[in-house]
Parts: structure tokens; C-alpha cells; sequence
């Protein structure tokens, strides 16, 4: 299995991801948002971790953020 890094501030484009797939579907290994101000914060596969940024995290404040890191296991 391949891993497959993105690199991305269009959240649209990750949240469209995840919509499509479904949370549970994708194999995501980790997010990591990079924010101006703040230091790395790290997700890992967890589902509920990824709940939280789609609860936490909405649009509008993810244009703060500078990155979206995805580490996806392609099969």
C-alpha cells in the first residue's frame, strides 16, 4: 500500500473528499492543520477525530488556516 500526502488550503476540496467517500470509507492516517498563529495540531484515523475538525473547523474559519495535510493510505 501507498501512502499519499496532500497538501491543500481549499477545504472545500476536503470536505467534498470526505462527503463523497465518507468519513469511515477513507483511509485517512492524518490531518494535520497548519495555522498562521498556532503550532501543528495532529488527527490521526480515528473517526471521531475526523468529526471533530468537520464540527470544529468549518469554512469559514479554515481560511485562517495556511495548510491541510492528508496522509491517505491508497490501496
Amino acid at each position: 500500500m501507498d501512502l499519499i500526502d496532500i497538501k491543500t488550503k481549499n477545504w472545500l476540496f476536503i470536505s467534498l473528499m470526505l462527503r463523497f467517500y465518507g468519513i469511515s470509507k477513507l483511509p485517512i492516517l492524518s490531518i494535520t492543520l497548519e495555522f498562521y498563529h498556532h503550532d501543528l495540531i495532529d488527527f490521526y484515523t480515528k473517526p471521531e477525530s475526523i468529526k471533530y475538525i468537520l464540527n470544529r473547523y468549518q469554512y469559514p474559519f479554515m481560511l485562517l488556516n495556511k495548510a491541510i495535510y492528508l496522509s491517505v493510505q491508497a490501496d
